[in-house]
């Protein structure tokens, strides 16, 4: 990734996951949704992940790699467990809007 931002889909994807683990990094406080946090992240990475090999290379608008950027600078200022679990759902949905794909 450059200083400018993602310039391919891989690469931003990168970033969302970099993001995304942050964000599981908050939800894991909450003891007793372990194992929820876990799964969700597990599947929803995955995905991410697939899209990145699928896309691999392809240039990325600079709108869109701001956007994706942007999302990220957002969840990493949830400070909250329970909000945080709230967007292990979420956030990787709007990268994927982003991207063109299906939610």
């Amino acid at each position: 990734m450059t200083s400018a931002g993602p310039v391919t889909v891989d690469e931003a994807v990168r970033a969302a996951l970099d993001a995304y683990a942050g964000l599981q990094s908050v939800a894991e406080e909450v003891e007793d949704e372990w194992t929820y946090v876990q799964d969700l992240v597990a599947a929803h990475a995955e995905r991410l992940q697939a899209i990145a090999a699928e896309e691999a290379g392809r240039p990325l608008d600079p709108v869109v790699a701001a956007a994706i950027l942007a999302a990220g600078d957002e969840v990493a200022r949830i400070a909250d467990p329970h909000r945080a679990i709230d967007w292990l759902s979420t956030f990787p949905s709007v990268v994927a809007v982003a991207l063109g794909r299906e939610p």
